[in-house]
C-alpha cells in the first residue's frame, strides 16, 4: 500500500479502538483528536440519562451516523467514521489493515515528500497516545523519516554551533532560532520518539513540536507536522431545495519567512493548481484542463480542472503529471484513484496578496470545447468549495486555506473532517507553500 493508505489505517485503528473500548479509550483519543471530544460529552450525557446536545444547543437524538439530517437535528458524531470511509473510498471489501501492519510497511518505505513525512509523524504521535500498539513498534517508521529528512545543517558552523544570525538573511534566521545543535544521527529516531511520547495533548503538540523537533528532522518536515488542520462543521444547502446538511469545514494557516526578491507574481505562478501534482504527488496525480478557458479568443474569468486524487504514495518531487484526460487514464491507475471532482477556479486580488477560490464546476463550465474528451462530475461530492489566500508582507508569506466538504454516504460531518485532514486536504496550503519556496 502507499503512504496515504497506511496513514489512514493508523487513524482508522484509533476509531475502531474507540468503538470497541470504554470511556478510558475515548478519553485518551479525545486528547489527541479533538473531534472526538463531543463524542465524550455525548457518552457522559447518555450515561447520566440526559439527552446529548449538539454544539449549537439543539437536542441531538439521531443515532445513525449520516451527513444528511432531514429532521433538522445536527449529528456531529465522530465515532464510526472509519467504517463509513471504507465505502466512500471503495474499499469496503478490503477493510483497513491493522496498525502494526501499517507501521511495518511504513518502516520499509520513505515518505515521498516532506509533507508526507510530517503527516506520518503526526499519525504516529496520535497512535502512541491512543495506546493502540506498543510504543516501540513505531520506531522503525520514524527512523525512515530521520534518515530521509535529517536536521538542517546549513545553519550551523563546523563544530555544530548555530551561526551568527546577523550573518544570515531573513529566510534563514527562523531556522537558526528553532535549531539546536545538530542531533547525532544514531540517536535521532529515539530522541524524536521520546519527544512525541512527552507531548500529551493536541495543544501541547502544536506548541512544542515546531520548537523542539528541528534538532532531529528538517525544518520543512517539522513545519508540515506542526501545521494544524482545524476542523468544524456548518450547515449547507447543497441542492436547489431547502434541505440543509452538515458539512465539514477544514482550515489551515501557515506562515513562513522568505528571502528578498520573492514577488506575489512568482508565488501566484508557483501555487497555480496545475502545479499541485508536482508539489504533492503522493495525493494529486493530475489536474486536467477541461473547461472553456481553453477556447481561442475567450477571456475567461476562471478556469476548470479535473482533480485526480488518491493513494499515489511512491511518487516524489520528480513526478511529471499528465495534462490531458488520456494521460491521466494511463498514468493514474484506476485502483489508486479515489476521486475525480471537476473544480472551477478563480483568482482575485486581496490586500498584500491574492486569493484562489474554488468550487464544484457546473455542467456548462466543463467539456464545452472538448468534444473528443468525456468529462463527468464526480458524484461522490455534494459540496467542495473554498479558498487559498496568500499574503506577502514584511518578509513573511502567509497562506490560509479553507475548505467546505460534503460527500454522499453515511459518514458524518465530523467524521469527514477526520478523514479529510488525514487524507491531506488540510495539507494543501502547507504542501503548496513548501514546494513553492523550494522552487
Amino acid at each position: 500500500m502507499g503512504e496515504l493508505l497506511n496513514r489512514l489505517s493508523l487513524y482508522a485503528a484509533v476509531d475502531l479502538a474507540v468503538q470497541a473500548g470504554g470511556r478510558d479509550v475515548l478519553e485518551r483519543v479525545a486528547e489527541v483528536i479533538p473531534a472526538y471530544r463531543n463524542d465524550l460529552r455525548r457518552r457522559d450525557a447518555a450515561d447520566a440519562g440526559d439527552t446529548a446536545r449538539s454544539a449549537d444547543g439543539r437536542n441531538d437524538t439521531a443515532q445513525k451516523r449520516r451527513a444528511v439530517d432531514r429532521d433538522g437535528t445536527r449529528n456531529i458524531t465522530a465515532e464510526g467514521w472509519a467504517n463509513d470511509a471504507l465505502v466512500l473510498i471503495g474499499r469496503e471489501g478490503d477493510g483497513w489493515v491493522d496498525a502494526t501492519q501499517a507501521l511495518d510497511e511504513m518502516a520499509g518505505t520513505t515518505p515521498p515528500t516532506a509533507v508526507d513525512a510530517g503527516r506520518r509523524i503526526k499519525a504516529i504521535w496520535m497512535l502512541i497516545h491512543a495506546g493502540i500498539v506498543a510504543d516501540e513498534a513505531s520506531l522503525p517508521a520514524l527512523e525512515r523519516v530521520v534518515q530521509a529528512y535529517p536536521a538542517d545543517r546549513d545553519v550551523v558552523d563546523d563544530v555544530g554551533r548555530p551561526r551568527d544570525p546577523e550573518q544570515l538573511d531573513r529566510s534563514e534566521r527562523s531556522t537558526v532560532a528553532r535549531a539546536d545543535v545538530a542531533a547525532d544521527d544514531g540517536d535521532g529516531p529515539i530522541d524524536l520518539f521520546a519527544l512525541l511520547v512527552d507531548l500529551d495533548s493536541a495543544e501541547e503538540y502544536r506548541q512544542r513540536l515546531e520548537v523542539d523537533a528541528t534538532r532531529f528532522i528538517s525544518s520543512a518536515v517539522v513545519a508540515a507536522a506542526a501545521t494544524t488542520c482545524d476542523d468544524s462543521t456548518e450547515y449547507v444547502t447543497p441542492g436547489p431545495g431547502p434541505d440543509t446538511d452538515v458539512a465539514a469545514v477544514i482550515t489551515t494557516r501557515i506562515t513562513r519567512p522568505v528571502g528578498p526578491g520573492l514577488t506575489l507574481e512568482t508565488l501566484r505562478d508557483r501555487l497555480h493548481p496545475d502545479r499541485w501534482p508536482v508539489l504533492l504527488p503522493s495525493f494529486w496525480c493530475a489536474m486536467v484542463p477541461c473547461g472553456d478557458d481553453l477556447a481561442p479568443g475567450v477571456t475567461a474569468t476562471g478556469f476548470t480542472r479535473q482533480e485526480v486524487v488518491g493513494d499515489f504514495g511512491s511518487r516524489g518531487p520528480t513526478w511529471d503529471p499528465p495534462t490531458d484526460a488520456g494521460g491521466a487514464d494511463a498514468l493514474c491507475p484506476g485502483a489508486d484513484v479515489w476521486f475525480r471532482p471537476i473544480l472551477r477556479f478563480r483568482h482575485r486580488v486581496v490586500p498584500n496578496g491574492f486569493e484562489l477560490q474554488f468550487r464544484l464546476a457546473e455542467p456548462g463550465e466543463f467539456d464545452s470545447f472538448l468534444p473528443n474528451e468525456l468529462f463527468a462530475q464526480d458524484d461522490h461530492f455534494l459540496v467542495d468549495a473554498g479558498a487559498m489566500s496568500t499574503r506577502l508582507h514584511d518578509g513573511v508569506v502567509e497562506v490560509v486555506t479553507s475548505k467546505v466538504l460534503l460527500m454522499k454516504g453515511q459518514i458524518s460531518g465530523v467524521g469527514l473532517c477526520i478523514l479529510a485532514c488525514a487524507m491531506g486536504y488540510g495539507d494543501m496550503g502547507a504542501a503548496m507553500l513548501e514546494g513553492a519556496l523550494a522552487s
